[in-house]
């Protein structure tokens, strides 16, 4: 059941409660605390926290989406995708990894280019003692 709560004529959905409908062998927790810690401020859906009474009574702040997101939410989350349980989440490569991977091509791209004209100097310093003998 995935709880739902009009603010000012807008719906809104619980994001764990989607995926657990999605998911249900899974731990819809975690799933989506992973998802956001790889994605960081690159989160496609917009999310708001809202409160809603658990089934202890207790009233807890939750991720819900609008209505307009949670076809987004279940895309990523589908098992129709042939992913694994709590693949979906895995697959989103974090900003800090992208930014690491491009410094390091940058930095592999300079090594080259620094051996390159290495070879070139040292092939004109061979030439200009050859021309001085």
């Amino acid at each position: 059941m995935i709880r739902e709560k009009k603010i000012r004529n807008k719906s809104w959905y619980v994001v764990i409660d989607i995926i657990s409908e999605l998911r249900p062998k899974s731990k819809p927790s975690k799933l989506w605390s992973e998802y956001k810690k790889r994605v960081g401020k690159d989160l496609t859906v917009v999310v708001t926290q809202n409160e809603f009474e658990a089934s202890n009574g207790r009233v807890y702040e939750l991720d819900c989406v609008s209505g307009k997101d949670v076809d987004k939410i279940k895309g990523l989350f589908s098992p129709k995708k042939g992913v694994k349980k709590e693949e979906s989440a895995k697959d989103v490569e974090p900003v800090a990894d992208k930014k690491a991977k491009a410094k390091a091509e940058v930095a592999k791209a300079v090594d080259c280019a620094y051996a390159k004209v290495d070879a070139i100097m040292k092939k004109c310093h061979a030439e200009v003692m050859a021309l001085l003998k």
